[in-house]
């Protein structure tokens, strides 16, 4: 990801127009919409977001407006975007299967069978 591009998702519309009526006088408006979805090394993901890229936001206030939105504060180094949406430990491992393994011997032990257990269900059957 470029430091000269920050992105910033899902912005409101007053504060997209107080920035564009702000920044008309230099010619340009300095917002470049790229369409719908996340910008991850050059590709996009259709997320149903829109993402815009403001050239002359630093990266600081960038920080200060997602922690105001109630992000975490990010590393300057580390990747925004995780490159698995399933975490894996390897420690939990040998837990994870001896859990499948129960699931599995309990559902070959499930009854699919139609079957009246009680008597008076059965007379309210039989009727």
């Amino acid at each position: 990801m470029s430091e000269a591009l920050e992105l910033i998702a899902s912005a409101d519309a007053p504060t997209l127009q107080q920035y564009e009526e702000a920044d008309c006088s230099s010619g340009s408006h300095g917002i470049e919409e790229e369409g719908v979805g996340a910008v991850e090394n050059g590709e996009m993901e259709a997320d149903g977001l829109s993402v815009y890229v403001f050239d002359s936001v630093s990266p600081e206030k960038v920080q200060a407006v997602l922690l105001l939105l109630g992000g975490r504060e990010m590393q300057a180094g580390s990747n925004p975007f995780p490159s698995s949406s399933i975490p894996t430990k390897r420690g939990d491992m040998p837990h994870r299967i001896a859990s499948l393994m129960r699931f599995r011997e309990k559902r070959k032990e499930r009854n699919f069978e139609k079957k009246i257990r009680y008597t008076v269900r059965k007379e309210v059957a039989s009727r």
